[in-house]
């Protein structure tokens, strides 16, 4: 099973058991339930491992208007298949994201805001080649009253399709718009890169 949480401006998948293993280094984990800055299909990504990880806060008993809570470093590796056919490692250099939450009157999530810099290191655990980037886009992420999400990438960010989805497999920085779909499952519906694709990862660290 594959499980994606969407960090900051980037959004990796990973498969269950790699999440489990790494699990403590996120602030939540979406499985199809509501949880921002995750790419929520049953897979990992924020992310990325990524990327890309915007957690949804979990609101109070008395729920606020919004909350707002720093971005948890992503430090987790992906094995080689799904993702690139190599083995990959993501870590946290830089890290100053904050995601800001808002709630409806129900406490239940409306709209999740995530700023702050982000930088990435992406290595190829095989190789040892290692590039180093910066992903301090904004993102958003819209909660709709079906279930269903849209997470919007701003500027610079990194995404990461695993085999299945659409684009997949690629792990793509985008300089633009970037618009994801996920149905009331937390499945992966569509991918819209509006922007510039600068890199794939996975080509650049073969």
């Amino acid at each position: 099973m594959l499980i994606t949480v969407l960090c900051g401006t980037a959004i990796f998948m990973l498969p269950a058991e790699t999440l489990a293993a790494t699990a403590r280094n996120f602030k939540a984990l979406r499985n199809g339930s509501t949880t921002l800055g995750g790419t929520m299909k049953q897979w990992l990504i924020g992310s990325v491992v990524v990327v890309g990880l915007l957690s949804v806060a979990t609101p109070a008993t008395a729920a606020p208007n919004s909350t707002v809570e720093p971005v948890p470093d992503v430090n987790a590796t992906v094995p080689a298949g799904p993702l690139c056919p190599f083995e990959i490692r993501v870590e946290t250099l830089v890290n100053t994201e904050k995601l800001r939450t808002f709630f409806d009157d129900q406490g239940d999530p409306a709209v999740a805001l995530l700023s702050g810099r982000l930088i990435w290191r992406f290595t190829n655990t095989e190789t040892g080649a290692s590039i180093v980037r910066n992903l301090s886009g904004p993102g958003r992420t819209i909660f709709h009253e079906d279930g269903t999400r849209t997470d919007i990438f701003l500027g610079r960010s990194a995404i990461a399709f695993f085999v299945g989805d659409p684009l997949g497999p690629s792990a793509l920085i985008v300089s633009g718009p970037a618009i994801l779909e996920y149905d009331a499952d937390g499945d992966l519906v569509s991918a819209e890169i509006r922007g510039h694709i600068t890199e794939d990862v996975c080509e650049t660290l073969a």
